[in-house]
């Protein structure tokens, strides 16, 4: 459930590009076939090109997703977990995508939190290992989950953004 929910958000991504990719080779095509003229077929092999890659990356993404969610221990137990933007918050572990893949980081022993100026509420964590980001769909969805990572880490150093609620798993969205 975990792979399809994470295959799903790269379908979205790439569905766009993927059904225009399409649609231009077919447009391609067509122009090829009504005015026989050989700039329309090194546009139809470009587009067909073009489409290739597109889908070579989307495929790409997609296997490595399978790979992230084969190599983490007993993903099914994200199965109860609370969602906040990408991620999948247990009361241990969290569960986030970003740039280097989906991967399971400990909810404690973490330093810092940083607020980061985006289009979505969005948190920088870091552990003194890793930082990765996270986004909520709102700020009173963040302020709690900067809450929670309070109450787990008393020693957290917190940078734009207060910590609102009672900490506690149940009490995030």
């Amino acid at each position: 459930m975990i792979k399809r929910y994470y295959q799903g958000l790269l379908s979205m991504k790439y569905s766009p590009l993927l059904v225009g990719g399409a649609l231009l080779v077919f447009l391609c095509a067509f122009l090829d076939v009504k005015h026989p003229d050989s700039f329309y077929q090194y546009l139809l092999i470009a587009s067909a090109i073009i489409l290739l890659f597109i889908m070579y990356l989307y495929y790409g993404k997609k296997i490595k997703i399978h790979k992230d969610i084969k190599a983490i221990n007993n993903v099914d137990k994200y199965l109860d977990a609370k969602v906040i933007g990408d991620s999948f918050i247990l009361e241990d572990n969290m569960l986030i995508q970003n740039k280097d893949g989906i991967k399971e980081y400990p909810t404690n022993n973490l330093i810092e939190l940083t607020k980061v100026e985006a289009k979505k509420p969005t948190i920088k964590v870091d552990s003194g290992i890793n930082s990765y980001l996270i986004e909520a769909k709102d700020i009173n969805e963040l302020e709690k989950f900067v809450a929670f990572l309070k109450r787990k880490n008393p020693n957290i150093i917190i940078n734009g953004i207060e910590p609102k609620g009672s900490g506690l798993l149940k009490d995030l969205i």
